[in-house]
């Protein structure tokens, strides 16, 4: 792809189920010439599809060529590199957060996860069931990139809303983690009859 109009940011979704190599390169002469602008480890093992970014800030007011070049690791089975939805797009000024990661998850807390998009110190969340919208009037503010979750329902599935926090007129896109909590501990004496499910429904 070529843009003329930057600061820019490429958007992708890859996944290399069995390893092997891959690296997204850039040329500004037409082609004649590459460099690699991606980690050497970004696209190398990744076992599912996963979003990924590259800042193009560095190639402001040029006309460019972004490659991405797969290398074979010779293996059997899914040894492919996947390459899905592309896109260079204008660059914003508040970069979404990445990488969320939901851990620890008992049937009242939990931990989320995630890194910056680019250098944001500070974030909001959002702690939502998973058939509602986020209500973002009552986001926490937090300077750190790991939370703890506590006072949640057994056997409920949530997701955890973040975003990063520039200024309270910019805010990024959202990023989320679902995840569901572990069942409680019933009190006994415990009777369950099964009268309310339907047939085929496995009860929580």
């Amino acid at each position: 792809p070529r843009s003329t109009l930057f600061p820019y940011t490429t958007l992708f979704r890859s996944r290399s189920p069995t390893g092997g190599d891959a690296q997204v390169l850039i040329s500004t002469d037409g082609g004649t010439t590459r460099t690699q602008i991606s980690p050497d480890s970004m696209l190398f093992d990744v076992p599912t599809w996963t979003e990924m970014e590259l800042d193009l800030s560095a190639y402001a007011n040029q006309t460019v060529i972004v490659y991405f070049n797969s290398i074979s690791n010779y293996g059997n089975g899914d040894a492919y590199h996947y390459l899905d939805d592309v896109q260079i797009i204008e660059a914003p000024s508040c970069y979404k957060p990445k990488k969320v990661t939901i851990a620890d998850v008992t049937s009242s807390t939990a931990t989320a996860s995630w890194t910056a998009g680019k250098n944001e110190t500070q974030w909001q969340y959002v702690v939502s069931l998973a058939t509602q919208e986020p209500d973002w009037s009552a986001a926490t503010v937090v300077n750190t990139t790991t939370v703890s979750l506590t006072g949640l329902n057994a056997s409920t599935a949530y997701v955890f809303n973040v975003r990063s926090y520039c200024s309270a007129a910019d805010q990024s896109e959202i990023s989320t983690g679902i995840f569901q909590t572990k069942c409680g501990v019933a009190a006994i004496p415990f009777l369950e009859t099964f009268n309310n499910l339907e047939s085929n429904e496995i009860p929580n």
